[in-house]
């Protein structure tokens, strides 16, 4: 469809900011007419939940995080317009080494302040490339992190995916379970899916998981 990321952006926020630590700062400039790209919703709001969570968790717990859309060009692609996003956190960096290997499946370095799976930035790496796009990443150790996410314009206005409305996710009590064997992720969920209205059950591994369902 048709995808405006101002609204991505602003919805996935909207979705996601009550998880955040409160001594984390957001900050958003998001230029006044982007251009749309022709996108998977899902897919797009999954991997900047992702490079958010990277985000997060280098800042452990205090910093700043900016937020961009800009309309520009790529100096690997030739001629066309993209549509940038970029995700930029105050946190304390990676080095080369790590910064070579974090789109590797399963990679994850706690020593860079991430926990895990180590999926999550093969998540953005396959959607960026399941859209023709391009990423950027510059990080210094103690000099924070950016990301730059490129995705192909489009001027075609036919179909802006809807808004999401909370009160469509709401939950009458219902139990979830989460199982994460990350603690931010963890309690980040736990927090988001507990203001939605249902009970929530937290796990750090898939032992722990089985018992609480009687398993």
């Amino acid at each position: 469809k048709i995808v405006s990321i101002h609204k991505l952006v602003e919805d996935t926020l909207a979705f996601l900011q009550h998880g955040f630590d409160p001594l984390i700062r957001i900050e958003t400039d998001l230029q006044d007419e982007p251009l749309n790209v022709e996108a998977d919703m899902a897919q797009m709001q999954m991997a900047f939940s992702a490079v958010l969570a990277n985000a997060t968790e280098a800042l452990e717990g205090k910093g700043q995080i900016r937020i961009s859309v800009r309309n520009g060009i790529h100096s690997e692609s030739g001629p066309g317009q993209y549509v940038c996003l970029r995700i930029e956190d105050d946190g304390k960096g990676m080095d080369d080494d790590i910064k070579s290997k974090i789109f590797e499946p399963f990679y994850t370095k706690k020593v860079m302040g991430r926990s895990g799976t180590g999926l999550g930035m093969t998540v953005v790496w396959g959607t960026v490339k399941d859209h023709d796009g391009f990423i950027d990443v510059r990080s210094e150790e103690g000099a924070g992190t950016t990301f730059t996410l490129y995705f192909p314009a489009t001027r075609s206005a036919k179909e802006i995916t809807a808004p999401i409305y909370i009160e469509d996710y709401l939950g009458q009590g219902e139990s979830i379970l989460v199982v994460d064997d990350s603690q931010k992720q963890r309690n980040l969920a736990a927090r988001m899916i507990q203001r939605l209205g249902y009970d929530v059950q937290t796990a750090d591994s898939g032992e722990v998981a089985l018992e609480l369902m009687g398993g």
